[in-house]
């Protein structure tokens, strides 16, 4: 499974070649990304977010609409290919 982590700013969107089959919110602080790749737990170091509810992506553009996190935030997005 590809892996790529992208940071969410306070717009919400974040550009992303493809939709992702997963979107974790990752438990990580600081300004560089986590190092690839990332073993996501659910509610131990990342929190599985719900597509439609939580996360959709359209014409490229990841939309996040999480209620885990206030504030920017490092969301690792899961592919298959």
């Amino acid at each position: 499974m590809r892996q790529e982590v992208h940071f969410v700013g306070s717009d919400r969107k974040v550009p992303v070649g493809g939709k992702p089959k997963r979107v974790w919110t990752l438990f990580h602080e600081g300004e560089q990304p986590p190092e690839l790749p990332v073993v996501p737990q659910h509610n131990v170091n990342a929190f599985l977010e719900d597509h439609i509810h939580d996360w959709d992506w359209r014409g490229g553009t990841l939309r996040y609409y999480s209620r885990v996190a206030k504030d920017s935030v490092w969301i690792l997005c899961e592919f298959t290919e």
